[in-house]
């Protein structure tokens, strides 16, 4: 994904590309957090990953169960030399432990890091004081029809305006409209057609 395919709120999109790109050029970004919020399924993951990559840096996915390492690997260029981005993809469900390991690791190595949760109050206190938080609407009804258009093109399916009318108004999250237009009965006819051939 290019960022230019992403759809919504450029808002959105400017703080974190400037504090990414301030990451990429070798400077340590002030603050050092990003916590990027919003319901499940709005695009968070995909912005942080598609931004991160389109200002040259490597997206580093944590695991939660080996934390340390993780960020450690982070920290780290990649065998090519670019810069890792260490991201914490659902932040929302580590426990207490979890939180007080990531806030020791984060004092003694405050490498930039982007959390992703569904809500900022989800991550704790002493991480998110002073992080930079970035919220993630829902998209609108005219961003879905759109992203739609984008994914019939790219799905090679038939373009039906109506079709991407019903579910613009009954999705409410990208990933719903996504999976909507998937299992359409144009998508069904489409990938039936293709296996007879």
């Amino acid at each position: 994904m290019k960022p230019s395919d992403l759809l919504g709120s450029k808002a959105t999109h400017q703080p974190l590309r400037a504090w990414l790109k301030t990451w990429s050029n070798g400077v340590r970004p002030t603050p050092n957090i990003v916590i990027v919020t919003g319901a499940s399924g709005v695009g968070k993951t995909t912005l942080v990953t598609t931004l991160s990559e389109a200002v040259g840096l490597h997206p580093q996915m944590c695991e939660v169960g080996n934390l340390k390492a993780s960020l450690a690997q982070a920290n780290t260029p990649t065998f090519l030399g670019q810069r890792r981005l260490a991201i914490l993809d659902d932040s929302s469900f580590l426990s207490r432990r979890e939180w007080k390991d990531l806030e020791k690791t984060l004092s003694l190595n405050p490498i930039p890091l982007v959390l992703i949760a569904e809500s900022e109050r989800d991550v704790a206190w002493p991480i998110r004081r002073g992080a930079l938080v970035i919220r993630t609407p829902p998209p609108t009804r005219q961003n879905l029809i759109e992203l739609l258009a984008l994914h019939t093109d790219r799905l090679g399916l038939p373009h039906d305006e109506a079709d991407w009318n019903q579910i613009a108004d009954v999705a409410s999250t990208w990933r719903a409209a996504i999976l909507r237009l998937r299992t359409s009965p144009h998508a069904r006819c489409s990938v039936e057609h293709g296996d007879s051939k």
